[in-house]
């Protein structure tokens, strides 16, 4: 992969994007939803981005919990995330992963 220095325009980014030579992550997940499993884990389910990043698109996604941190990772959704504490409400967001790094975190569920 070339290594790119100095100021580039948005037109030549975006060509170099096009091209595959321009390292960009992928946008962030959507419509992130929350069914109960069990009394201490959910499954979250969301869309993956509609632009999948450069090179190589999406890798893996992570889950995070809120409050608590909680974190479930893997390859597609949905994904469960387990250890959570009965009677607490939790809202989840999740990232996409690829080689052009990491997006924006999903709106939360």
């Amino acid at each position: 992969m070339p290594i790119f220095s100095g100021s580039w325009t948005s037109r030549q980014q975006m060509q170099a994007i096009a091209a595959g030579t321009w390292t960009a992550p992928p946008g962030e997940p959507t419509s992130v939803t929350a069914s109960v499993v069990s009394s201490t884990s959910v499954s979250v389910s969301f869309t993956a981005p509609s632009y999948t990043g450069n090179p190589a698109g999406v890798t893996g996604y992570t889950v995070t919990s809120s409050p608590g941190g909680l974190t479930a990772t893997g390859a597609s959704s949905p994904l469960t995330v387990s250890g959570l504490t009965t009677g607490t409400a939790y809202t989840f967001t999740v990232i996409a992963t690829g080689a052009g790094g990491t997006s924006a975190a999903s709106a939360a569920s």
